[in-house]
Order: structure tokens, then C-alpha cells, then sequence
């Protein structure tokens, strides 16, 4: 049996589990007598509770429709698809693929899922175990009504969005830590939703088509070039974090590559193109600005789905229901070597160094 936990705070959690878990029965060796205790025992205890109560012995009757809570739980992953019926859900869906869960459970729900399943349908119900953060307020304190620290997610939702809380809590989901919340840092990432949202008004302002925006179109120019490069690498690279697990590094991927390489330089730069009088540049401008935000809605989609669906619909880009943002794959182009993409860089790098007039 192989399963992987990803989390780095419960590396420790996890040998001891192995250690306890047999593969080849139901029994979890914990100490604690509230885990396990045999059948017998909780029938004594059970008539001394009542002796004491009642003053005399009482004849106890048990209930023949009651299932222990964490017993149940532990044939979740297989009791929902029919189990013990043989049936095409449990064939499709078991096993899964990830379990996401929180630390304190690992004992009582994890390894019970996991044994039960190795018990009665020979196979381990998940193969990765994704361990969340516990999200705390901004001093790192553990929010509770009797401190006052609550921080409501309604309200933060009503006030920002739930794609900026969203988003929020994604960048902030690094392995090991817990996640420090507070109203700035969501208001944070309510500003870029708002520059996602005034790039496609620049789109839309200077007519750039989404017609044709299915493929990479063919550029000569070296700003169109080096864009190109940029949501390539990036792209990349949120592929690779997410399979690792890692939405806070596809989250800050994403969002340097939007707001910096794509609307601080790209779009800036390209303005220049876009008023002058060469109708050819113009058009390979329009083409690969419209292309590179369609596949930005794509990237962005998991992580922001309210605000991207709603720009994907804004642009038509769903061809009359035939095509959904949620079903459509980003684009993983091979990335390829290019001096004229270095010169960009070289520019840009420039431009970033160099020191304003006011100074």
C-alpha cells in the first residue's frame, strides 16, 4: 500500500500511521481507551454508569440500528457509490485519486478509510492525502466568538468577492504553515480582479477580435514574442505546481505573470503599435493580446472562476454554448529559444532599473 501525504507538517504523523495501521485487519493500535475499546468493556462501564445513577443494577438494552460515528465515516469512500453491490459507480469512482482533509482527523477518519478499504475491497481508497492549513486571524491566533477575532468569510465575500477570498486564501496555502488572514490581504487580491477586468475594457476599447484567438497566431514582432514566451513559461509552471500541489506557487505564477508581464509591460508597450499607422503590426498586436488573455481566463479559471466566467461570456468566446471555459484545457506550447526575446527582457530590465524624472 502506498499513499502520500502532502504536507510537510505531518511527516511525523504519517510514519506513525504506518506503524499502526495492519494491513491485514481492522484494528488501529492506539492506547487511548476512547479510540478502541472492546465490546465488552463498554457493556461493564455502561452498567456501572447506570448503577451509580439509578442506585441499583438496571438491565441495559443496546440499540441494534446505531453505528459508531467514526466507524461509519471509515466506509464513506465506498458505502456512498452501493457498496456492498457491485455496481458501475463503485468500479468508475473507487478508488479516487486525492483525499483533502484536515490534520486533526488523520487518525480517526484517514486511517479508517484506509483500512477498511484495504479490508473489503483489497484497494487503498485514495492515493494522495492533501492536508489543509488552518486559517487563523492576522496575529496568527486561532479565531474564537470569545476573543472576538472571527473573521466572517460572507462578509468578506459580500464586500470583495468570493473569487478575491478565494484567490486569497490559494496564494496563502503554502505546505506547513498556516494561513494568517486578514481584510487587507483579501482587498489585496480584490485589486487585481479589478485590473483583470479593465484589461479586457483595453481589449474591448481597441476592437481586439477573440474570433481567432483558438490558435497562437504567427508573430514577427519581438513584444509579441516575448508575451508568447512569458504565458508559456508560466503556463509551465502552473501545470507543474499543481500536480505538486502547490496552488500558492500557481497562484503567485499566475498572478506576476498577469499583472506584471501581460498588463504592466505587454499592454503598455503595445500602446505605442496600436496608435501608430501600421495596419500590419496592428493586427498582430490585436490578434496575440486576444490570444494571450483567452488563455490567462483558462489559467485563471480554477483558481478565479466567477470573474473569468463572466469576461469568457463578455467576449462570446463560448460559441453559443458549444464551447465552456470550465472544459477547455490551457495550451502547453514547447518553449523556444529566441535572442529577440532577450532583447525585450534586456529593455524591460532597463526600464525598471532606470530611476524616474522625479528622482
Amino acid at each position: 500500500m502506498e499513499v502520500q501525504v502532502r504536507n510537510n507538517n505531518v511527516e511525523k504523523a504519517l510514519r506513525q500511521l504506518k506503524r499502526k495501521i495492519k494491513k491485514s485487519g481492522l484494528l488501529i493500535e492506539l492506547k487511548e481507551r476512547q479510540y478502541y475499546q472492546k465490546p465488552s468493556h463498554i457493556k461493564r462501564e455502561a452498567k456501572k454508569l447506570a448503577k451509580k445513577k439509578y442506585k441499583k443494577d438496571v438491565e441495559l438494552v443496546r440499540d441494534d440500528d446505531v453505528l459508531d460515528t467514526w466507524f461509519s465515516s471509515g466506509l464513506w469512500a465506498f458505502a456512498t457509490l452501493g457498496w456492498p453491490k457491485k455496481n458501475e459507480y463503485l468500479k468508475k469512482f473507487y478508488p479516487t485519486s486525492v483525499l483533502v482533509t484536515g490534520f486533526d482527523i488523520i487518525f480517526f477518519w484517514v486511517a479508517r478509510m484506509m483500512m477498511f478499504g484495504m479490508e473489503f475491497l483489497n484497494k487503498e481508497p485514495f492515493k494522495d492525502i492533501y492536508v489543509h492549513a488552518l486559517v487563523r486571524d492576522e496575529k496568527g491566533q486561532k479565531m474564537s466568538k470569545s476573543k472576538g477575532n472571527v473573521i466572517d468569510p460572507l462578509v468578506l465575500i459580500e464586500k470583495y468577492s468570493a473569487d478575491a477570498l478565494r484567490f486569497t486564501l490559494l496564494s496563502m496555502a503554502s505546505p506547513g504553515r498556516d494561513v494568517k488572514l486578514s481584510e487587507d490581504r483579501v482587498k489585496g487580491y480584490r485589486n487585481f480582479l479589478n485590473k483583470l477586468w479593465n484589461a479586457n475594457n483595453f481589449l474591448s476599447m481597441n476592437k481586439c477580435d477573440f474570433k481567432k484567438s483558438k490558435k497562437s497566431p504567427k508573430i514577427n514582432l519581438n513584444i509579441n514574442k516575448w508575451i508568447i514566451s512569458e504565458l508559456n513559461q508560466t503556463t509551465q509552471k502552473v501545470e507543474k505546481n499543481i500536480k505538486e500541489y502547490r496552488f500558492d506557487e500557481a497562484a503567485r505564477n499566475i498572478y506576476q505573470f498577469v499583472w506584471h508581464s501581460y498588463c504592466d509591460w505587454y499592454l503598455e508597450l503595445s500602446k505605442t503599435i496600436l496608435n501608430s499607422k501600421d495596419k500590419k503590426s496592428i493586427n498582430e498586436v490585436k490578434l496575440t493580446t486576444s490570444y494571450v488573455f483567452k488563455e490567462i481566463l483558462v489559467l485563471l479559471h480554477p483558481f478565479i472562476a466567477f470573474i473569468t466566467e463572466e469576461l469568457w461570456l463578455k467576449n462570446k468566446l463560448d460559441k453559443l454554448n458549444s464551447s465552456y471555459l470550465m472544459h477547455t484545457n490551457w495550451t502547453l506550447n514547447k518553449i523556444k529559444s529566441d535572442k529577440n526575446i532577450k532583447e525585450v527582457q534586456k529593455i524591460i530590465c532597463l526600464l525598471y532599473t532606470s530611476p524616474s524624472p522625479r528622482d
